[in-house]
């Protein structure tokens, strides 16, 4: 028997229907301290439960709960220096278990973590352990007593997520001081990507291995080195990616693991912007098999590249010129396999590429960060520009509902199709988030509201949780909460926060839904679903007990096919960007 033909038109009263909401619900903000005026927090995770993984990098991190009790963590190895501090909480801020990785000697040193992913049953993280001398010297790296060949070297290390306890932990450098791993990828085999800064007309090449030196190609003598270990900590390849202009770890590499477990790059070159308009054999730039060259002058380029992960070997890459600063720093994968990387330009973008890409040009007048999309074989498909004085800091794209950016501003910022967020008035910096559509179509946006400075640096996704972190130097109502956290507590000032979200996947208040503009139908006809449209929606669709079985961003005249859904009552709902319902019933699949 055929199903019925249901119309749904937005000038319908339905007797069945549900109220839109956002897709995501706060859950808890927990604030923690950390003990140096030049305190950093740069790692972030979250499990498939909701609990979260934090880092400080101090002597000292002090974490309040729910209850206002609080917990504190200490540089135990050396109390003289910074360490850099793994905690993992509950969602109720409640610590689980420490580790940390220092130096044994000397003082003012400044261990780090850098990064940190979850993958299955582990944590993975990355930095530089420090030392106070030049020559060999031991260092603790979460619990394991290991070797620096001097100053601050790289790490890599592996921890069980549940215990604490580390699986393995390996470090690597030369006398060089300031060496560490600054960006973090893990595939689902638990291979790990890493990068660092290598090479120094002053130094010895890094070695990667007993058998694998690393250097720097140009005559200024920084370049991007990436690593792959296996899940056992072996180093399976390392290669130097890097112009002859200057590489740094003010711009770190960006990575990311493609749906054919092969590696993303985005990177910055001639980040020091030395001037290479007298120094034409400077500005050739190797990537693989093909050469660019780099903007004569003293501005920036940037590199989008894919690495074959067996070898290391460049698939194809991108490369994004011309007459200003371009750059490039970070970057996901969608669900489809297509590429999203966040950068900043302040004039027209040249976009080039390897095996024969067409030459593309992005228009932009004045400074702004921009969205770019790639698809699977590296074709520039569509850009976005965020305008306003504000910064970018991670981008992170979302299986379920889009790309996520957090960052801050200081007086406005706008996102595009009319979402945008004012500061304050009197405040300089205001954190924010924002969310858009698959298609780059910014959807929403939300800041956190003080009176002081405040910012959003990092943000992560696991299933149906999400988190994100940042700093306040006010009592500040963070995106979504109602309720205002404070900053000073019991005498001393919780600077550092971590938001946690879940997904709203269900919704319980069913109820009528009046709507009135003529802007949307949907039609169905057997198990294919075809959306009349005269702007872009948002599809889902729900069981009676208000659960989220589907969920689909469509344009006009688009097909969903409903055949993976079981027979049976389920709620349809149609929104726009902006969240509001703009058609809605319910239908009968048999």
């Amino acid at each position: 028997m055929k199903n019925v033909l249901l119309l749904l038109a937005v000038t319908y009263i339905c007797p069945l229907s549900l109220q839109a909401k956002e897709e995501w619900k706060p859950v808890n903000t927990i604030q923690f301290k950390l003990d140096h005026t030049s305190d950093e927090q740069k790692g972030l995770a979250v499990t498939e439960n909701g609990e979260i993984f934090l880092t400080g990098n101090a002597k000292e991190l002090t974490v309040l709960n729910n209850s206002n009790q609080s917990t504190s963590v200490f540089n135990t190895v050396n109390s003289q220096n910074r360490a850099g501090i793994l905690a993992k909480l509950d969602k109720e801020g409640n610590l689980i278990w420490s580790n940390l990785v220092a130096g044994n000697e000397g003082n003012n040193k400044n261990s780090q973590i850098t990064c940190i992913k979850v993958m299955g049953n582990y944590v993975y993280v990355v930095g530089g352990v420090a030392s106070n001398t030049k020559g060999e010297s031991e260092v603790s790296v979460f619990g394991q007593t290991l070797m620096s060949a001097g100053y601050m070297d790289l790490y890599v290390a592996k921890i069980d997520k549940e215990s604490g306890q580390t699986i393995w932990a390996k470090t690597f450098g030369n006398t060089r001081d300031w060496e560490m791993f600054i960006s973090l990828a893990v595939d689902k085999k638990g291979n790990i990507y890493t990068s660092c800064i290598v090479g120094n007309i002053m130094s010895d090449p890094l070695m990667a291995s007993p058998t694998i030196p690393l250097a720097a190609t140009g005559n200024w003598g920084e370049d991007y080195g990436i690593f792959k270990f296996d899940s056992d900590g072996n180093v399976v390849w390392a290669r130097v990616v890097g112009s002859k202009g200057r590489e740094t770890d003010a711009s770190p590499a960006g990575l990311a693991i493609d749906n054919d477990e092969n590696l993303i790059f985005v990177g910055t070159s001639n980040d020091k912007g030395e001037d290479l308009s007298v120094k034409t054999e400077h500005q050739e730039y190797v990537v693989g098999d093909f050469t660019y060259r780099l903007y004569p002058d003293k501005s920036r380029d940037a590199l989008l590249a894919k690495i074959n992960a067996t070898d290391g070997g460049i698939i194809w890459s991108r490369f994004l010129t011309g007459a200003g600063n371009q750059t490039l720093k970070k970057v996901d994968v969608l669900p489809d396999g297509k590429i999203v990387a966040v950068g900043t330009a302040d004039s027209n973008i040249s976009i080039q590429g390897s095996n024969g890409f067409a030459e593309q040009t992005v228009e932009n007048s004045s400074p702004a960060t921009f969205l770019a999309q790639f698809g699977v074989d590296g074709q520039f498909e569509w850009s976005k520009l965020v305008s306003g004085e504000h910064v970018a800091k991670e981008i992170m794209c979302d299986r379920k509902e889009g790309i996520l950016l957090v960052g801050q501003f200081t007086s406005s910022v706008d996102f595009g199709n009319g979402i945008n967020l004012a500061a304050t008035e009197g405040n300089t910096k205001e954190g924010f988030i924002a969310q858009y559509n698959y298609q780059g179509q910014a959807v929403w946006a939300k800041k956190i509201t003080s009176t002081k400075q405040s910012s959003l640096y990092h943000i992560d996704i696991l299933g149906d949780n999400l988190v994100v972190s940042g700093f306040i130097s006010a009592d500040a109502t963070l995106p979504k909460f109602q309720k205002e956290d404070t900053y000073t507590i019991g005498g001393a000032n919780y600077k550092w926060f971590a938001s946690v979200y879940e997904r709203n996947n269900t919704h319980t208040n069913i109820e009528d839904i009046h709507t009135t503009a003529e802007s949307a139908s949907v039609h169905l006809t057997g198990r294919s679903l075809t959306l009349n449209s005269s702007i872009p929606c948002k599809l889902e669709i729900f069981t009676p007990q208000g659960v989220k079985v589907l969920e689909r961003a469509l344009f006009n005249r688009e097909e969903v096919n409903l055949a993976g859904l079981p027979t049976g009552i389920f709620l349809v709902n149609v929104r726009d960007l902006s969240g509001n319902t703009i058609a809605a019933n319910k239908i009968i699949l048999q």
